[in-house]
């Protein structure tokens, strides 16, 4: 099973953001587009493992007890070199995202449960890359400058187990929750 840690983002936030990208969709054909579905906040990849969830919410669970709702908000556009376009998030206080990142993958790997150890960076994956070598479409500055700005902001307060599921060829995965760990610290 491949798994992986998010934070969520509610519907009324995708449908502004969908709705305001959508004519970007139109222009850069090109770019492989992550459906509004599938945003989310990424705390740590665990890749395909054999482990139960049900192990790895018990293992998360004094995680997320210990923190405390995270106020986020969509921010501006970036990019990762040419191949993923962003949306970032701004998170309050600053670093909050960063740091239950680093506690959930620090809590995965000393419960022995494999994790792709990286930095968080608060953001929702708009789109990718598709191909590679010289066929291979990238995302210019001019794009990420295209990405309308919006105004929204929302609570997170809870970590979602997810696991993402393939659906075809060509196709984006989906994603699943398989659990749900309330942040109620205070």
């Amino acid at each position: 099973m491949r798994l992986f840690v998010a934070l969520d983002v509610p519907p009324a936030v995708r449908r502004a953001l969908d709705a305001s990208v959508e004519p970007l969709r139109v222009q850069h054909r090109d770019l492989a587009w992550t459906p509004a579905a599938n945003w989310h906040l990424t705390l740590a990849f665990l890749g395909h493992v054999a482990v139960p969830p049900d192990h790895a919410l018990a293992v998360l669970a004094p995680v997320a007890a210990e923190r405390e709702p995270i106020g986020l908000a969509l921010a501006s556009a970036g990019r990762f070199g040419q191949r993923v376009l962003w949306e970032g998030i701004d998170d309050l206080p600053e670093g909050t995202v960063r740091r239950l990142g680093e506690g959930v993958q620090k809590a995965l790997t000393e419960a022995g449960i494999p994790v792709d150890e990286r930095a968080v960076h608060p953001h929702l994956t708009l789109a990718r890359a598709r191909g590679r070598g010289r066929s291979a479409s990238h995302v210019g500055q001019r794009v990420v400058d295209a990405v309308p700005r919006v105004e929204a902001s929302w609570s997170a307060d809870e970590m979602l187990l997810m696991r993402s599921v393939p659906t075809g060829r060509g196709q984006p995965n989906r994603y699943d929750p398989v659990g749900r760990l309330p942040l109620r610290a205070g």
